[in-house]
């Protein structure tokens, strides 16, 4: 089960977007004091936690209730993951208004950090589809392991953006930003592929 979790977890971490998330954390907490930015790293660890397992356990009874296919989702999923995935590549227009502003609003470690930012659209569908795909206790338990792993990994990542920072520059977390969109691409492809192709052999 460990590998299972292991597996999932690394799956689950380019949907999260980390890098990407990282460097609209630093921009939206610059020049907060450190016990701020800490605090806003917290909740926005928790949050992304809340989330998962939220949409996780969402995921069959929102099926049924809407008599959406498993395929049909991940061609759905894929889509929109592709349009995060061209987000973190160029940078949207959106993404570029919160940076500029988001540290003057208030609270923001929830929303836009935790959602949409870092669970997204495709982060989103990933879990429901994987919730989907093995509804037995086994399986819950395996999400459940990832996504804690995840989480911390996650949280880690905020806590210590500064060191992170001064250790990669904000030029390499950008860059990493972008290898990331490139992979994200790649799984949104994919979904789209098998979505099609399991819809053209059962058709």
């Amino acid at each position: 089960m460990l590998i299972a979790s292991l597996n999932m977890m690394v799956r689950l971490i380019w949907m999260l977007t980390p890098f990407f998330v990282l460097a609209m954390f630093l921009n939206m907490t610059e020049g907060l004091p450190a016990a701020a930015k800490q605090r806003v790293a917290v909740k926005c660890t928790v949050a992304v936690f809340a989330f998962s397992l939220i949409f996780y356990f969402l995921g069959r009874p929102l099926f049924d209730l809407l008599g959406i296919t498993l395929d049909g989702f991940r061609i759905g999923a894929g889509v929109t993951l592709f349009i995060t995935a061209l987000g973190c590549i160029s940078g949207s227009p959106f993404t570029k208004r919160v940076k500029k502003r988001g540290a003057d609003e208030g609270d923001f470690s929830i929303v836009p950090l935790a959602i949409p930012f870092a669970v997204g659209p495709g982060m989103i569908g990933m879990i429901m589809i994987s919730a989907i795909e093995d509804p037995s206790l086994r399986g819950s338990l395996i999400f459940v392991a990832a996504a804690t792993m995840l989480t911390m990994i996650f949280g880690a990542m905020l806590i210590f953006a500064s060191v992170l920072r001064r250790a990669l520059g904000d030029n390499t977390i950008h860059i990493l930003s972008r290898i990331t969109g490139l992979f994200l691409a790649a799984l949104a492809g994919q979904m789209v592929v098998e979505g099609v192709r399991n819809i053209w052999i059962a058709g």
